[in-house]
């Protein structure tokens, strides 16, 4: 994907423009009205009402690592375990081989859909930014986190103490990294 288009898709992203799956991948969306959108309208939120304990909807992706959640009327952000996605949003860092594709790729499971969190006492509760720790889960039980180092969006991260899925995510990380999978691909982020 050239730079300049990788710059538009991320500036798009972060000024909340809906944005096609067309757009960002060569997969075309399944039905029209899977067009993803970077923020969720009051009356979306509103409809999802009586969610099981842990279910939050995904409001905002804010890149392949970071999202919002609506908890109980207030935005929360959260910051996926286990896991860093090369960078798009840094305030003092250019945007990092490979994380547009890794942004586009968490906006694609996780905008405006239920997820469960999963919290891990070995991490705490919230990062020293104040973004509440967990591993994200689809409805169909996919680990987000897991899927993004097997795809090849994320490099494994462990911060402080080992955590739950320590030992799955580093292999789900060789994994990517044997198949060259994402950013392990031949010649992807080479020099960077």
């Amino acid at each position: 994907m050239p730079t300049l288009l990788k710059l538009l898709i991320t500036l798009l992203i972060v000024l909340g423009v809906p944005i096609s799956v067309s757009l960002i991948s060569d997969t075309p969306p399944t039905a029209p009205h899977e067009t993803l959108t970077a923020s969720t309208s009051t009356k979306q939120i509103e409809t999802i009402t009586n969610l099981p304990p842990d279910h939050y909807l995904v409001t905002k992706v804010i890149d392949g690592d970071t999202i919002a959640i609506d908890m109980n009327g207030a935005r929360t952000t959260v910051r996926l375990i286990g896991i860093d996605t090369p960078e798009t949003v840094h305030p003092t860092k250019p945007v990092a081989c490979f994380g547009n594709e890794a942004s586009a790729e968490a906006l694609r499971l996780m905008q405006d859909r239920v997820v469960r969190l999963e919290t891990d006492s070995t991490q705490g509760t919230s990062d020293r930014y104040g973004r509440r720790l967990a591993y994200v889960f689809l409805e169909d039980a996919t680990n987000v986190n897991e899927h993004l180092l097997r795809s090849g969006y994320a490099y494994e991260y462990t911060y402080g103490d080992d955590y739950a899925y320590k030992a799955t995510f580093k292999e789900a990380m060789q994994d990517a990294k044997t198949h060259k999978r994402g950013l392990w691909g031949d010649g992807v982020c080479e020099g960077e």
